[in-house]
């Protein structure tokens, strides 16, 4: 899960749907961000794909599969990730875990 810069993962868009992918027997890994040493946007954007990199790297091999990825404003800037890695996204909680959005 990749949180807003100011909207952090138990705001109620990405609780629901954490909570979604649990009851589907899933597992979340939320992203928190720093950038104390990231103060540009440009190096701020670089450090939410690195993040997100490091945490689909986890997941998959943690689970074995390759991770869904659910992404709000700030986590938004992640979508490069998704697709270099063909990963299944969502930037809505009505995605379901199967559909490519």
């Amino acid at each position: 899960m990749a949180p807003g810069g100011g909207y952090g993962p138990d705001g109620p868009l990405l609780m629901f749907a954490r909570v979604a992918v649990e009851n589907r027997g899933g597992t979340t890994q939320a992203v928190a961000w720093d950038f104390s040493n990231a103060p540009e946007d440009t190096q701020q954007r670089q450090q939410v794909v690195a993040q997100v990199e490091a945490a689909a790297d986890d997941l998959t091999a943690a689970t074995g599969t390759a991770p869904l990825l659910i992404g709000k404003s700030l986590g938004s800037l992640s979508a490069p990730v998704a697709a270099d890695r063909a990963l299944q996204r969502c930037g809505s909680p009505r995605c379901s875990g199967t559909s490519r959005r």
